[in-house]
């Protein structure tokens, strides 16, 4: 059995004629790795066709590629855990061999498939936004497509760049808002008030918004009869904009704005505490999620410790010095 994919008619080769695989379970592998090809020139926008995948492009692929995948299979492809469980179990076998074929060129990258989770853990991943149709969602509403422009640019703003659940956000007042000091106080769950800091952008997108307004309306956001939004007033401009920047195929949330907030920024912080309270989650058990983002981070932020310096020094072990 022969594909359009050299690298793959290698692997196939040795699961065939080396481990005595069975036709069928070579199939089995090849439809797998195809899909994965197909799919990592999508995700990463590269400007090749699967043919011409090969060790140099299979050897920058990340870990959190592969996560993303495994997502992708879970929320747009419907895949059953078994069926994700054998797809890891097909990238696995493949890097493996790749990096024992190709033991010298890729000497000095990493088998991105070593610590890949469980699929238990996979499944609780949340999904997020991809960075650039982000950037693009947060000003997608203007004087053709929207009566109400400003104001629905800010609310996607703020839920870009602030995490907030939509009750949060539908809660807020005008007098809630310290715009000296960039910040407002809201109410979460359990009640519970929290500081919310707003960046420039938020700022600049609430003001343009509010010289909107003429009304006596305490609310923040309100609808078309200057009332309060309710939840689902607000679910309908977000399904309307990702509507807009021809995402909707993709059954995005409100939920899924927060998600993406806090993935962008615990990619910028590095620091899962940091995202705990941005979220306002009372305990770190429901941040956890956001640390198989990057894991290779968390394992230099650990290495790079100054403490792992000092007790290298301290134990006179032939450790590398911490850059």
């Amino acid at each position: 059995m022969e594909t359009n994919i050299p690298i793959l008619n290698e692997f196939l080769y040795y699961l065939l004629c080396v481990r005595n695989y069975s036709k069928q379970t070579a199939i089995g592998y090849s439809r797998d790795l195809r899909m994965f090809f197909r799919f990592i020139i999508n995700y990463l926008e590269l400007n090749i066709k699967p043919k011409d995948i090969n060790v140099f492009v299979l050897g920058k692929i990340e870990e959190s590629t592969i996560i993303q995948f495994l997502i992708y299979l879970n929320y747009y492809e419907n895949n059953s855990p078994s069926t994700r469980g054998r797809i890891i179990t097909s990238i696995k076998s493949f890097y493996k061999w790749l990096f024992y074929k190709y033991s010298v060129t890729l000497k000095n990258k990493h088998n991105p498939t070593l610590n890949i989770p469980s699929i238990d853990k996979i499944e609780r991943l949340p999904k997020y936004i991809r960075l650039k149709d982000a950037k693009r969602i947060e000003s997608i509403f203007n004087e053709n497509n929207s009566r109400f422009y400003e104001r629905n640019n800010a609310i996607m703003v703020l839920f870009l760049n602030t995490g907030l659940r939509v009750s949060e956000l539908i809660s807020i007042n005008k007098d809630d808002i310290d715009f000296i000091n960039k910040k407002v106080k809201v109410i979460g769950k359990g009640n519970k008030e929290r500081t919310v800091y707003l960046n420039n952008i938020c700022i600049d997108t609430i003001n343009n918004y509010l010289k909107t307004r003429d009304d006596e309306e305490k609310a923040l956001f309100i609808n078309s009869k200057k009332q309060r939004f309710k939840i689902r007033g607000v679910e309908e401009i977000c399904e309307k904009a990702f509507k807009l920047s021809n995402l909707e195929t993709f059954n995005y949330t409100t939920h899924t704005l927060r998600h993406t907030a806090a993935t962008y920024l615990y990619k910028s912080s590095h620091d899962i505490l940091v995202v705990k309270e941005f979220l306002g989650h009372s305990s770190l058990n429901s941040t956890e999620i956001y640390t198989h983002i990057m894991p290779e981070i968390l394992k230099n932020a650990v290495n790079k410790n100054p403490l792992n310096e000092w007790a290298t020094k301290k134990g006179g072990k032939n450790h590398n010095k911490v850059q």
